[in-house]
């Protein structure tokens, strides 16, 4: 072979469900892993003060790291340069987590001490360097992810690498559960995950791709044999002898749980089974006639070798392009997602797929107080993606490969299936220590993926049904936490405490410990030195609100503030995420997903982040101070007003592009002054994305889930600004029903429909283009450029906050005007949009083009729905603006 085909059934960026992978390019991918690996074994062994591995348990610890940074690394830092990835914390939470415990002064808390301890500068700073260290081998890592473990159609669509990780995991609890008992447990253990991590890194070499195990053997000779002595590498040669003969010292065991794993991360069987089904019927046909040729049934055909060389190259790239099209549907009508097609005796009850679930999320971060906010999301980050992996790694037993993928507050794990009930151990713990519920469900593992999930959220409703929340009376019940509102403070030695005059639980101490060191402290610092900047630490941090939300540092050093400007918290959430990993067809499939939406949301922000850095040093900076959390498909981020927008539309187009046009996201702004309490703030935008803009995309997002990849809808967005008072949920919910009924937004709820603005091309009635070609003419969803816009309104606000006017600020006073002129049209007994819609057009004849009354025609008014977006119109504009007028 000189060529070979990669599948995707989450296609990559432009709808493309294949790629062609030349023999050159598979040697240049085996050479960079060589690379990687190397420099992660140099890395360890500096690590642990060696020149050397010679012990059994060092060889051991080298494959987790091994695993954890290859996997870990895929996760990007929240801001780079400043704030590392959790994900980073995990190697070195491995190698120091006990030591952590063990040095504090009193060690109380364990999962706290974890917390504070790797959170300390020192533990940050190795983590930055590491970070930023391996930057290039993520570019490396992420190009070798696009190798497949297999050439046929439907089993090319797994990494080679990837398959190779979930080979181990299986095989590692595969022999934890049968061969327990064996005194040579510790010894079996790193053989099988050997053999597994490497026995097909032959496939690299197409060429050679059926002699594969000898490339293999000659692959970890040339990578091992110069680190490893003594006891480390008789194991490492026992592995060879296993990939090269299929024996081992250790009897069959070894041999018959490699095959047995390599075979359910394969999933071959049952692809063999249902994919013809999953081929559309003119190539289905034509597929069969080949079989018939052939002489053989297709699933016979299909795991044999010789019958994909007869069928020729040609053939096998148009059968991995209707199979990725049609996998990649989320209906009924997929039968690789047939529940019902669970067969029990095809289940391995073994092992366990579990899914470990912290509960009320949303409960323990809706704290009042900003430092809080951000320690609270970055504890949520921090149990995710470090320590429940590190508990299953260091307490449960399992190795690294185990841990399958995170999202959504949850991680999925492999284990025996009689280790379940160290997962309640893991509950009692981070309950006690930080008080947060968490809960799990699980699954006997199985060919069928989606019905493995199924079971899971089965168990999961239940026992969040049957373990509801106790409720207590306290004595002590007049101390309520001043910041949560929701915990009782009970005596002060017991943890609660004062913070500037408010009395906090014990579990917001942390959340501000964690909070005020990272969020203020350690941002400032690190800003403060890349950017040079002169700046007094705690006068920033007495009016950092006002500051993100654009008050100029001067202002704040004279505290002399003339102007409030508005701040905006955006809330952001993947449409039908859990519906997409849902679906996965394997293991490797739902990693793989994982890693996509992740990096999907994080690419985004941070290409933004980097294009401000590079020229608006004061607005990186309140950007930097606002990114509050950025999760695998969610997150919350505080900005100034005039960059929510932009902002807002970028995240959107930048995910939906980078999901292969698959998935959407959903939007939530709420904008307010600084002083604004944060937690109605919070709640508001909340309440905007949760209640409109996510329930007005869902009926789009079911089609694109169903479908075909789609450019025409990359998401939804709902807003309110609010100029005085404070901005609640109920309050909300007044205004819009409101102005609904008025007619004068498209963010409404009207009897079962639920409307918000999309972003969508300019021709769609709900686009939010439609509003912003009012300010900015001739933009559209294809060729909208967050940077040019960003330009003109940072150069306007800049001037204006300068008390200079410019172009833009004055086309939006101007066009506030007519805005309000329009809103106020009434006849004594009729406030009708007719009324209004008529005004505007007398209004645009007799003044003409001085005035933007025909804009507002052409632009807002929906003839279909009666709307005339008036209201929008005038919010935006106030966004834009950000709050500040010339005087």
């Amino acid at each position: 072979m000189d060529k070979i085909v990669r599948g995707y059934i989450l296609p990559k960026p432009g709808g493309v469900y294949i790629e062609e992978i030349r023999d050159d390019e598979g040697v240049e991918m085996i050479e960079k892993y060589r690379e990687v690996l190397e420099n992660i074994i140099i890395d360890f062994m500096k690590g642990k003060g060696i020149n050397k591995v010679r012990e059994k348990q060092q060889l051991y610890d080298l494959l987790n790291e091994i695993v954890t940074t290859i996997r870990w690394t895929l996760y990007l830092d929240p801001i780079p340069e400043i704030i590392p990835s959790p994900a980073f914390l995990i190697t070195h939470l491995i190698r120091i987590g006990e030591k952590i415990v063990k040095d504090r002064e009193k060690p109380k808390h364990y999962v706290r001490d974890l917390i504070i301890g790797m959170h300390e500068p020192s533990a940050m700073e190795h983590t930055l360097k590491r970070s930023a260290e391996y930057r290039k081998f993520r570019d490396y890592i992420l190009d070798i992810l696009r190798y497949p473990a297999d050439t046929r159609y439907g089993a090319n669509t797994s990494s080679l690498i990837i398959h190779m990780i979930t080979s181990s995991a299986i095989a590692s609890c595969l022999l934890l559960s049968r061969a327990k008992h064996s005194k040579d447990i510790q010894d079996m253990l790193i053989l099988v995950r050997l053999v597994s991590l490497f026995h097909d890194v032959g496939k690299f070499n197409m060429r050679m791709w059926h002699k594969h195990e000898e490339t293999s053997i000659k692959f970890i000779d040339e990578l091992f044999n110069k680190y490893v002595e003594e006891e480390a590498k008789e194991l490492i040669d026992e592995a060879k002898n296993v990939i090269k003969e299929g024996k081992s010292k250790y009897g069959e065991t070894i041999t018959n749980i490699f095959r047995e794993a390599d075979g359910i991360a394969s999933n071959i069987d049952r692809l063999a089974k249902y994919s013809l089904n999953v081929l559309s019927e003119n190539v289905r046909l034509e597929l069969l006639e080949y079989a018939c040729k052939y002489g053989k049934t297709l699933e016979d055909a299909y795991k044999d070798w010789k019958f994909w060389d007869f069928i020729g190259y040609e053939m096998v790239k148009k059968l991995s392009e209707d199979f990725c099209k049609n996998a990649s549907r989320i209906s009924g009508e997929n039968p690789l997602l047939q529940v019902e097609e669970w067969r029990v005796e095809e289940a391995i009850n073994d092992i366990l797929m579990a899914r470990i679930d912290i509960r009320n999320i949303q409960g323990y971060i809706r704290v009042n107080d900003l430092r809080s906010i951000c320690g609270a999301s970055r504890i949520i980050d921090f149990l995710c993606l470090v320590f429940i992996p590190y508990f299953a790694i260091s307490k449960i037993g399992v190795p690294a490969e185990c841990v399958l993928y995170f999202g959504g507050g949850n991680v999925t794990i492999l284990i025996p299936a009689d280790h379940v009930d160290k997962l309640n151990e893991l509950r009692s713990i981070i309950k006690q220590d930080l008080d947060l519920d968490i809960t799990y469900g699980s699954s006997p593992l199985h060919p069928l993926f989606p019905a493995m999930n199924y079971n899971i959220d089965c168990e999961l409703m239940r026992r969040k049904m049957f373990e509801a929340e106790k409720l207590e009376v306290d004595p002590n019940i007049s101390y309520i936490c001043d910041f949560c509102s929701s915990r009782i403070v009970k005596e002060m030695e017991d943890g609660g405490e004062r913070i500037m005059d408010n009395l906090v639980c014990y579990a917001c101490r942390i959340k501000y410990d964690v909070g005020d060191q990272l969020h203020l402290d350690r941002r400032i610092d690190k800003v403060r030195s890349i950017a040079s900047l002169n700046i007094d630490l705690n006068k920033l941090k007495k009016y950092v609100m006002e500051y993100i939300a654009g008050v100029s540092y001067d202002s704040i050093s004279r505290e002399e503030i003339e102007q409030y400007p508005n701040i905006a918290l955006i809330r952001f959430d993947a449409n039908l995420a859990s519906l997409m990993m849902m679906s996965c067809i394997s293991i490797s499939d739902a990693i793989e997903r994982s890693i996509r939406i992740d990096f999907s949301i994080k690419k985004a922000i941070q290409e933004f982040i980097e294009y401000v850095k590079g020229k608006y040093v004061d607005d990186y900076f309140r950007l930097v101070l606002g990114i509050m959390y950025v999760g695998g498909d969610d997150g919350f981020l505080l900005t100034p007003s005039y960059i929510a927008i932009p902002l807002a539309i970028h995240l959107a187009k930048e995910f939906h592009i980078q999901m292969g046009g698959k998935a959407t996201l959903s939007i939530g702004i709420a904008v307010a002054k600084p002083k604004h309490p944060i937690l109605e703030l919070y709640r508001s935008a909340g309440y905007l994305l949760d209640s409109y803009a996510k329930e007005r995309a869902r009926r789009d997002s079911v089609k694109i889930a169903s479908g075909e990849p789609n450019q025409e809808f990359y998401g939804s967005i709902a807003f309110y600004v609010a100029d005085v008072g404070t901005m609640t949920e109920y309050s909300l919910d007044y205004v819009i029903d409101l102005i609904g009924s008025r007619k004068l937004s498209l963010i409404h709820r009207d009897k079962d429909k639920v409307s918000s603005l999309t972003v969508s091309r300019v021709e769609k009635e709900d686009s939010i283009f439609r509003l912003l070609n009012v300010v900015f003419e001739g933009i559209d969803v294809d060729t909208f450029n967050y940077r040019n816009i960003l330009d003109v309104i940072v150069d306007t606000v800049n001037k204006t906050r300068n008390h200079v006017k410019s172009n833009l600020y004055e086309k939006l006073v101007d066009l506030r005007n007519d805005v309000l002129d329009v809103m106020k049209a009434a006849l004594p007994t009729d406030d009708g949009i007719k009324v209004k819609l008529i005004y505007a057009k007398r209004q645009r004849e007799r003044l003409g083009e001085k005035h933007y009354y025909g804009d507002l025609v052409k632009n807002l008014f929906n003839v279909k729905e009666m709307t005339f977006a008036l209201h929008d119109m005038f919010q935006i504009i106030k966004m834009i603006n950000g709050g500040f007028e010339v005087k």
